[in-house]
């Protein structure tokens, strides 16, 4: 599925820090790439650099509360059927919480976008 969203994606990203590593599905690594946009402004402060990303241990309940009161989410449209394991998704992940194997936040890929603000 091509999407323009890194939530709730069809694959498992494992991009949650756990307690204890499981060698047959360990959590990503942080920053293997970078997007780099720094360079071509007239102003050097107006660029950024997107980096991937991991959520660390210690965060994985407040990172699924976050994606849960995220705005501007965009649901699939393509069928009914992907609706549906859309909302089982987000809704497994609020019950059974981060680490749900079907949820979405094991599903969504994380992104650090660096830059400057006016001050």
């Amino acid at each position: 599925m091509l999407t323009d969203s890194s939530y709730n994606l069809d694959e498992r990203v494992n991009a949650i820090g756990k307690e204890r590593i499981n060698p047959y599905q360990p959590v990503g690594t942080t920053i293997t790439s970078v997007i780099d946009c720094r360079e071509g402004h007239e102003n050097p402060m107006d660029g950024f650099v997107i980096e991937e990303g991991a959520v660390p241990h210690a965060l994985a309940h407040f990172f699924q509360a976050m994606l849960d009161l995220m705005p501007n989410k965009k649901e699939p449209k393509e069928n009914l059927l992907k609706r549906t394991e859309a909302a089982l998704a987000r809704y497994g992940g609020r019950v059974f919480g981060p680490y749900y194997k079907k949820g979405a936040a094991g599903r969504t890929q994380v992104y650090l976008v660096m830059s400057h603000d006016s001050r």
